[in-house]
């Protein structure tokens, strides 16, 4: 039988490209990869990929949880950008901003806390 084996990429659907290209870019510091008239890949520090496409047909229901390490700044940031950012919530193993991108799509900030000793 087939299986799954892992993620290659997690996109979220855009309207408009450039915007979404420039608040990603901008706002939220990634770094482009693989670019193209359709869709921009950022491949991230962990080893991961994501990114973001045109696709009139589509539209994204999924939430990337990116990997912080200084949730007040970038929640900071994501409000400087005119775009709301969510309040930060406190959870057994993590803090987290529930936030959405210029689209609608949603994304997470997500910093995890260390391991109790």
């Amino acid at each position: 039988m087939a299986r799954i084996t892992g993620i290659d990429a997690f996109y979220c659907t855009v309207d408009d490209l450039e915007r979404a290209r420039a608040f990603y870019q901008n706002v939220l510091g990634l770094t482009p990869g693989t670019v193209t008239e359709h869709y921009t890949e950022y491949d991230l520090p962990d080893g991961n990929t994501f990114g973001i496409g045109k696709a009139p047909s589509m539209k994204s229901t999924g939430c990337p949880l990116f990997a912080v390490d200084d949730l007040e700044a970038l929640v900071k940031q994501v409000a400087a950008s005119g775009v709301p950012a969510g309040e930060i919530h406190d959870f057994p193993h993590c803090r987290a901003s529930f936030c959405k991108d210029t689209e609608g799509n949603e994304f997470t900030l997500h910093q995890r806390k260390p391991p109790s000793s």
